[in-house]
């Protein structure tokens, strides 16, 4: 049985790392999601979105499809 400083079966320090790493990058994606999201930016891109997909579909009930 293979155990690493923390006492923990299977775990090597690599192992630690690796997922230390990716709670690290979990937390920034969360913290880039919060900051977009009070900045307002996610409601503009929203608004623009579904501005842009109005305009196909009047474009595409104008052709006669």
């Amino acid at each position: 049985m293979n155990l690493c400083s923390s006492g923990l079966p299977g775990l090597y320090p690599e192992d630690m790392q690796h997922i230390h790493r990716a709670e690290l990058m979990a937390e920034a994606r969360w913290q880039r999601r919060a900051r977009l999201f009070t900045a307002g930016r996610w409601w503009r891109w929203l608004a623009e979105y579904a501005a842009e997909r109005a305009e196909r579909a009047s474009a595409f009930r104008a052709r006669g499809n």
